[in-house]
């Protein structure tokens, strides 16, 4: 791979400091080399130039949570919607990077998304970077097929056993996991250098957490309402009560991630925003958009959505203001899946970031956390997630500022995923 130059951009780097005006990025081998004003640094002479006056450069978006569609979920596909085709795996992983996204955390799914991961790194495939767990680590009962069950602690350390044979990035703790499994199970993945992510009900907060640490917080910090398994459950959270203050308190100071999916919460709730639906679903294959439909009627009772499914949603909204204004980690991420309702690769990351921006967020710090925020959540800060030296050449060309307007974010006139220059045409499948 050869030597590129990005010439005359303004820059924004992803760490939120103002953009840089008249700056240029030297690139090596997939990996960035100089950042300057133009001019500051010397370039090689066969070096590939992209001419960017006028342009304005970022460190490529990063979704959190996703689920890539594998060739072993087919089967499991096909209960809400047409047949999947054999060419959608890669479909769906060219649907990100057309969209600005060029990292992705794949948190739970079937074996074949380590398959997936491996072909894009090896550049077989065009695609995201992945970091991807494996199977839900589900406890005594699974909900998914993509499960794994397992009933006792020793269960719990042979399964991440196990998933660190395959070589997984991350392990996820799925809803019925009770909290002595949960426990054994973090332990396990910590003592194996393997993060641990969760989407816990049957274990609460403060339950998760080793007994030096649970001791520490108080009785209480968590939200009885939220942890029921009803629709309801958000009108009757009291996020103002001791319960809700404590916990949010706890995040804050144990520096706990929160990857909320606010766009796939809207879909459910109220339907797909109608400038998302635009830009972010009709152009979608139609057997998606079929499945995505299907999938949808499993949330509603008789077809029809409740009469109270827009209070929840602006409770929904409510809590997550209440996250920002407390200075809890939020990183924006999605749920995009082929089997979630209209969750879109790579443009839903876009409506999750116009949602949270109605939270209170601004644009600088939507696009930070969108990018150097979720690579330090990730662990990964020094891979990607801003334009320095040494950080894996990940960018993207916008023909306008989306700090301005995050609609510019679609304003894509260049993705360079690992060092290499993609069109926006040649990425669309």
């Amino acid at each position: 791979m050869g030597a590129l130059l990005i010439d005359d951009a303004t820059v924004f780097d992803g760490t939120g400091a103002p953009p840089r005006a008249h700056a240029s990025v030297l690139v090596t081998d997939g990996t960035i080399r100089a950042v300057g004003p133009r001019g500051s640094f010397s370039v090689p002479r066969d070096a590939e130039i992209v001419p960017a006056r006028g342009r304005f450069l970022m460190p490529g978006l990063v979704d959190l949570h996703t689920h890539m569609i594998t060739r072993d979920a087919f089967r499991f596909l096909r209960r809400f919607g047409p047949p999947t085709r054999d060419g959608d795996p890669e479909r769906f992983l060219r649907w990100f990077p057309a969209f600005g996204v060029t990292t992705v955390r794949d948190i739970g799914n079937y074996r074949g998304i380590l398959g997936l991961r491996d072909a894009v790194a090896a550049g077989t495939l065009v695609g995201p970077t992945i970091l991807a767990a494996g199977e839900l680590l589900e406890g005594v009962r699974s909900v998914w097929p993509l499960s794994r069950t397992f009933r006792t602690p020793l269960g719990a350390a042979r399964e991440v056993a196990r998933q660190a044979r395959m070589g997984v990035d991350w392990l996820k703790l799925y809803v019925n996991v009770p909290p002595a499994l949960t426990r054994a199970t973090i332990r396990e993945g910590h003592r194996r250098g393997i993060p641990v992510a969760g989407h816990l009900s049957a274990t609460s907060a403060r339950q998760a957490l080793p007994p030096k640490w649970r001791a520490k917080v108080p009785r209480g910090t968590d939200i009885p309402a939220v942890r029921e398994r009803s629709r309801f459950r958000w009108l009757h959270a009291d996020f103002d009560g001791p319960a809700a203050r404590q916990l949010i308190a706890q995040l804050r100071r144990h520096h706990v991630v929160v990857s909320p999916t606010m766009v796939v919460l809207e879909n459910i709730y109220v339907g797909p925003d109608r400038e998302f639906e635009r830009y972010g679903v009709r152009d979608m294959p139609a057997r998606w958009r079929a499945t995505w439909e299907g999938r949808l009627r499993t949330f509603l009772a008789d077809g029809k959505p409740h009469p109270s499914n827009p209070l929840v949603w602006r409770r929904i909204r409510q809590l997550v203001a209440r996250l920002r204004r407390a200075r809890v980690t939020v990183i924006p991420s999605t749920d995009a899946a082929g089997w979630n309702p209209y969750a879109s690769p790579g443009a839903s990351l876009h409506r999750e970031l116009a949602i949270l921006r109605e939270c209170g967020y601004t644009n600088r710090e939507l696009l930070a956390m969108a990018t150097s925020g979720a690579a330090m959540a990730l662990h990964r800060e020094w891979e990607f997630g801003t334009i320095a030296p040494g950080r894996r050449a990940d960018l993207i060309l916008l023909r306008g500022s989306p700090i301005e307007t995050l609609a510019n974010l679609r304003a894509l006139e260049a993705v360079v995923l690992r060092g290499r220059v993609r069109r926006p045409e040649d990425l669309e499948p």
